[in-house]
C-alpha cells in the first residue's frame, strides 16, 4: 500500500496524462487531411497538404500506412482507363494527349474527397481519401 502522499502524487500523474492525451487527440483531429479547393493545370493536380511518398507506396505499412492512420482516412485510387468513357480513354494513349481535363473521376464513396490526379506509365490516377467513420 502507498503512503497517501505517493498515492495524492500517483493521482496527479494520472490526471496529468490524461490531460496530455486529450490535447494530442485534439490536436491530431485539428491537423488531420481535410479537402481542398481543386485548381487543375492540364487536368492534373495534388492536394497541398499530401506528401510526396515517392514513386512507390505500401498501403500494407511504411510511412504512407502510418500517413493514412493518423489522418483517419482510407486512400482508394481509381484509374482513368477503369472510370472515363473508352472513347476518351482510347484517344488519351492513341493521341498521346497529356491534358486529362475531359476525365472528372467519380468519388468512391459520399464523403471522399481529392489527394491526387497524376499522370504514370499506365495513364491517369486519381487518388481519393474516406475519412474513416470513427
Amino acid at each position: 500500500m502507498l503512503p497517501p502522499r505517493a498515492s495524492m502524487i500517483r493521482i496527479k500523474i494520472v490526471e496529468n496524462i490524461s490531460r496530455i492525451e486529450l490535447f494530442m487527440n485534439k490536436l491530431t483531429i485539428k491537423n488531420r487531411i481535410s479537402p481542398s479547393e481543386v485548381i487543375r493545370e492540364n487536368g492534373f493536380w495534388t492536394h497541398p497538404d499530401f506528401p510526396d511518398f515517392g514513386e512507390v507506396v505500401s498501403f500494407e505499412s511504411g510511412d504512407f500506412k502510418d500517413w493514412m492512420d493518423s489522418n483517419g482516412i482510407k486512400v482508394v485510387v481509381v484509374s482513368m482507363e477503369g472510370d472515363a468513357d473508352a472513347e476518351l480513354v482510347e484517344s488519351w494513349f492513341d493521341e498521346g494527349l497529356y491534358d486529362c481535363s475531359f476525365w472528372n473521376p467519380a468519388p468512391p464513396a459520399d464523403n471522399a474527397f481529392l489527394l491526387s490526379i497524376h499522370d504514370t506509365e499506365d495513364g491517369p490516377y486519381a487518388w481519393w481519401a474516406i475519412p474513416s467513420e470513427k
